[in-house]
């Protein structure tokens, strides 16, 4: 079985163009299938006749990879989750038959593709890579809150931010591109709570490290994506799509912020999101679900 990946370029701050997604993504399965004993191939150009090929990112390497299965030299291909925002992006480049499996991050995503074509939903199959889960979660000293700022407007922003000052909670701004990654790890292990406002996540993968480290989300989740281009609209879990009740809770509006949050921060301590990550979340369990798809 053959594995390889190619950077996404042209795909920037998009529903699956974060800016770390792809790298992110190839290092889970890299590391889960070290830890799993698994040797894979990660050279495209190194690919022996008859191979089972994960395409995660990169249109020109999932054409290639076509290219190579019309010729007879793969016998199946697995595309995603990082290649395209629309199916029908790159002249249908999802939606081509020689593609076997077409990976998407969570539901929400898997029913934005299915819009497309039936064919596109028979093939779609729903995996979260891992992230790394430290020994020691956060220690949640001095009851301190992060924000994480993402996509969100302004107004909700500034209302959620007056009312942690008008409540005295003390909290902390993230913003989105803004902080370097060991940065945010480092404010996690000390964080009491996240407020998480992002309109949507494919996956969420900050969302989840907060989880790994044990700090329990508040999430802005409006429930609706909609695409301005294809205008499709997909309702659902789409801020958090891996939001649980051991994770934490959501809230819709600003009006739904001010009755969840005293709940919230008064059940701090009963949420258990270290543990659920342990148990969906790792690098180990992310290369094992993405080896049964590939033996289907």
């Amino acid at each position: 079985m053959i594995y390889f990946w190619q950077s996404l370029k042209l795909l920037t701050k998009k529903i699956l163009g974060r800016n770390r997604g792809p790298e992110a993504v190839a290092n889970s399965l890299k590391i889960g299938f070290k830890d799993l004993k698994k040797n894979v191939i990660w050279d495209p150009q190194s690919i022996p006749c008859g191979s089972i090929v994960g395409v995660l990112s990169g249109v020109k390497t999932l054409q290639y990879a076509i290219k190579e299965k019309r010729a007879g030299r793969i016998k199946r291909i697995i595309a995603g989750p990082n290649i395209v925002i629309s199916p029908s992006d790159f002249n249908n480049l999802l939606l081509d038959p020689l593609i076997d499996k077409i990976v998407v991050p969570s539901q929400w995503v898997a029913d934005y593709y299915s819009t497309f074509d039936p064919c596109v939903a028979q093939k779609i199959v729903i995996w979260p890579a891992g992230v790394t889960i430290p020994e020691q979660p956060s220690a949640r000293l001095g009851n301190k809150y992060l924000v994480f700022k993402k996509n969100v407007a302004e107004e909700l922003y500034q209302k959620v931010i007056n009312y942690l000052r008008e409540h005295k909670v003390s909290y902390e701004v993230i913003a989105y591109g803004q902080y370097k990654q060991a940065d945010y790890w480092r404010k996690l292990e000390t964080a009491s709570a996240l407020i998480y406002l992002q309109a949507s996540e494919s996956q969420g993968l900050a969302l989840m490290e907060a989880w790994a480290y044990d700090v329990p989300t508040l999430v802005w989740n409006q429930g609706l994506y909609h695409n301005q281009q294809t205008e499709i609209k997909i309702t659902g879990k789409v801020s958090a799509p891996y939001l649980s009740e051991e994770a934490g809770l959501a809230f819709s509006d600003f009006s739904d912020f001010q009755e969840k949050f005293p709940v919230f921060h008064n059940r701090l301590h009963q949420f258990r999101p270290h543990e659920y990550c342990l148990k969906n979340f790792t690098h180990q369990e992310a290369a094992r679900k993405y080896l049964g798809f590939t033996a289907d």
